[in-house]
């Protein structure tokens, strides 16, 4: 999986959980655009991106297509905060998302190598924790490892099984 796949992985699921929204709160609206915004406002603040290196902010933000900013009405860059572990000291969010852009067996999980950032990016999410990565690289890790193994799985890339957000009604 490479970065692009991981960053829009995690676009993919801001997504269905906006159409999500939409749809449980009966929104209506005179285009999608306003539908989607509408239901984003709903959880604009509450979205957090963890990320294993500072520059990986930047690449998030570079790759997050300017369409999908204009759909979900995104009016700056704490809408969907994306940070650091340390960056997220203090900082509690209703869904974390773990984005391992830059992991691999050889890079490691930079910032996710250490278990003090580890615990500590796991204790931001109030509601929802999701991890995307290469799950081979963070099973390499004692902590990654054991939270992987007792939470559901999704593989993308060369498996492509993948399924949108709202298959998953148990979540």
């Amino acid at each position: 999986m490479s970065d692009f796949d991981e960053i829009r992985f995690c676009f993919n699921l801001i997504a269905d959980l906006t159409r999500v929204i939409a749809e449980r709160e009966g929104i209506q609206a005179s285009s999608h655009d306003l539908k989607m915004q509408h239901a984003f406002s709903k959880i604009r603040g509450f979205i957090g991106v963890v990320v294993p290196h500072e520059r990986c902010i930047t690449s998030f933000w570079m790759l997050f297509p300017e369409a999908l900013r204009y759909k979900f009405g995104l009016e700056c860059d704490e809408d969907i905060f994306v940070g650091t572990p340390e960056m997220f000291q203090g900082v509690e969010k209703e869904i974390i998302i773990v984005c391992g852009v830059r992991n691999s067996v050889v890079e490691k999980l930079g910032e996710f190598e250490d278990k003090d950032k580890i615990l500590l990016t796991m204790s931001r999410a109030k509601s929802f924790f999701w991890v995307v990565g290469s799950s081979p690289t963070f099973m390499h890790h004692p902590i990654w490892r054991e939270y992987m193994q007792s939470t559901k799985l999704i593989s993308v890339g060369q498996y492509n099984n993948y399924f949108n957000f709202e298959n998953h009604k148990e979540w």
